[in-house]
This record gives C-alpha cells, sequence and structure tokens, in this order.
C-alpha cells in the first residue's frame, strides 16, 4: 500500500515539473462544457413545448426537435472521439517524463492519430462493451423507480453501482494498454488481463478515479446555468476549469500505476 501511496504522491510531482499537462483536460473539459450548456438549453426547450407531450404533435415541430435530437448525438460521439485521443496520449508523455525525456502534447495527439484504429477502437469498444452490460441494471433500476418501490430502487442502485465500480476496476487500464501496445481489439483482452495480475493497483486507481468523479459531479451540478450572462459564463468556465484539473490527476496518475514495477 505503501508504494501506491507513493504513486498518489508522484502524481502531484509529476504535474508540479509539467504544468502543460494540465492543457488538454482544460481544452477537453471547456468543450464537454459548451456540449453541457447546448445539452441543458435543448431539455429546457424540450420540456417547455407541451405540445409535444400531448396527442397531436405537429410533424414540423416534431421533425425539428429530432434534427436537433440528432445534431446533438453526432456532437457527442465527436467530442468523445476527441476526448479518447487525447486522453490515449497522456500515457505518452509520462512515458517520456519516466524516460526523462522531453514530450510534446501536439506530438503525443499525432502519434495517437497515426495509430487511430489500433489504439482508439479498443477504447471505444470497451466503452460500449461496458453499457451493454449495465443496461439491464439500469433499465431494472429505472423499472423500480417508476414503480415507486423504495426498497428495490434502493437494491438496485447499490447492485448497480457495484457492477460500475468492477466494469471501471476490469478496464482501467484500457488507455495505457491500447496506445503502448497498439495491438488494435487484442488490448481489450489484454487490458483485463493487466487490471487481474494488478488488481490492487486497478482498484486503487478506480477508487481515486471515483472520488474525483464525485467532486467533478458536484462542481458541474453547481457550474449548471440556465441563463446566459457574462457572470454565469464566467463562474461556469472556472467551474470547468476545476474539474479539468481533477481529471488532469486521475489521468495522470493512470498510467503511473500501468507503468508501477
Amino acid at each position: 500500500m505503501s508504494s501506491l501511496i507513493e504513486i498518489l504522491r508522484n502524481s502531484f510531482v509529476v504535474l508540479k515539473k509539467e504544468p502543460k499537462l494540465f492543457v488538454p483536460k482544460i481544452f477537453l473539459s471547456l468543450l464537454w462544457g459548451a456540449f453541457l450548456l447546448y445539452y441543458t438549453f435543448f431539455l429546457k426547450e424540450l420540456l417547455q413545448e407541451n405540445s409535444l407531450f400531448q396527442n397531436t404533435v405537429s410533424a414540423s415541430l416534431a421533425q425539428g426537435f429530432l434534427l436537433k435530437l440528432f445534431f446533438l448525438f453526432g456532437i457527442f460521439l465527436i467530442i468523445f472521439v476527441i476526448d479518447s485521443i487525447i486522453n490515449s496520449a497522456y500515457p505518452l508523455m509520462i512515458q517520456n517524463y519516466l524516460n526523462k525525456k522531453s514530450f510534446s502534447i501536439v506530438l503525443s495527439v499525432k502519434l495517437v492519430l497515426k495509430d487511430f484504429f489500433k489504439v482508439i477502437i479498443p477504447i471505444i469498444f470497451s466503452f460500449i462493451l461496458m453499457i451493454i452490460v449495465l443496461i439491464p441494471f439500469v433499465a431494472v433500476f429505472v423499472l423500480f423507480v417508476f414503480q415507486k418501490n423504495f426498497l428495490f430502487s434502493t437494491v438496485m442502485a447499490v447492485i448497480t453501482f457495484i457492477a460500475t465500480i468492477i466494469l471501471a476496476v476490469i478496464f482501467y487500464f484500457i488507455y495505457p494498454v491500447a496506445v503502448i501496445e497498439k495491438k488494435g481489439l487484442i488490448s481489450v483482452v489484454n487490458t483485463v488481463k493487466k487490471a487481474r495480475k494488478n488488481l490492487k493497483e486497478a482498484f486503487f486507481g478506480t477508487f481515486i478515479f471515483s472520488i474525483i468523479s464525485l467532486i467533478s459531479a458536484l462542481i458541474v451540478s453547481f457550474a449548471e446555468t440556465d441563463t446566459i450572462s457574462v457572470i454565469a459564463l464566467i463562474v461556469f468556465a472556472l467551474l470547468r476549469i476545476i474539474t479539468a484539473v481533477l481529471a488532469t490527476y486521475s489521468m495522470v496518475l493512470n498510467p503511473l500505476l500501468y507503468f508501477k514495477k
């Protein structure tokens, strides 16, 4: 356990020596923040349109919202791919740091793009696999919520949370495995093997990631805004940057645990 605490401390040291590591996650956080704003206003517009929930729906109105929904989904996919590319660059940068070599954010991203299909496809596949596994748990939870069954919905919430943690542990090393080994979909299998052989590190990293995600979720809840004003947007941006700082620490910790000897 002492070695894991040492890695936890070393993550702060890395960020202190290489503050440029914050830049990619700040960019991603602001990008996701813009998406979050669009989603919030889209949802507000949808809920305010009472005719959508009536039996008679205007064809043009329904078509308009469907187009916006597809646009929203398309933007999500694009940002998710960008997110995966940038996150995949972190293991390369940390590898150079550990080898006492200088590194470039742009060059690291270019290296990921060079092996795009070998690196990004297994990451996306892992993400989809996790969603498929979690769908039955979430569906049962939602069913009990609609039935207003507090006991069973609580039990399912706990079970779903445990299932999520298990999956997060299993696929914890997907970024470093995918980008360092560059073996395509085989990286998914190797990720599971890596987690099994380094269960303590994978669980430790997932635990830290869960805490950071919880704090980030709370920050996001404060960052949400229903009005557009200069002050509101400034506060929103600042809170997104704080979220990015937390996310950067998590992304640095991940490859450090992967390279742990």
